[in-house]
């Protein structure tokens, strides 16, 4: 690893990460046509980690995991709403789903 890349993940590594995800629906020209929004963020910065359009799916919610900056996906609690699509795709990447959280998006 460059040494830069060193010092990054150390900067990153004594943070206090608490990284969230949810997700909300709209809808497309009529409300038959639902989309539904999949947000990451860190809730100590309200830094938006990425997002994803897609369905109410554990391949959303995977999508959605897979694009989220590494260092988020290494950390070991992820906080959402307990939707059963995270629990199926985050406790298998061996994050910790945590339901326990007051803040809303």
């Amino acid at each position: 690893m460059a040494p830069y890349l060193k010092r990054e993940r150390a900067l990153f590594d004594s943070c206090d990460l608490k990284p969230q995800a949810d997700e909300i629906w709209s809808f497309v020209v009529s409300k038959e046509n639902r989309q539904w929004v999949w947000i990451a963020l860190d809730i100590a910065t309200r830094q938006v980690l990425d997002f994803y359009v897609g369905d109410r799916s554990a391949s959303s919610a995977q999508e959605l995991w897979r694009r989220m900056p590494q260092v988020y996906r290494d950390h070991e609690t992820f906080y959402t709403d307990g939707l059963a699509a995270y629990k199926t795709v985050l406790l298998v990447i061996s994050a910790n789903v945590n339901t326990d959280f007051a803040h809303r998006l």
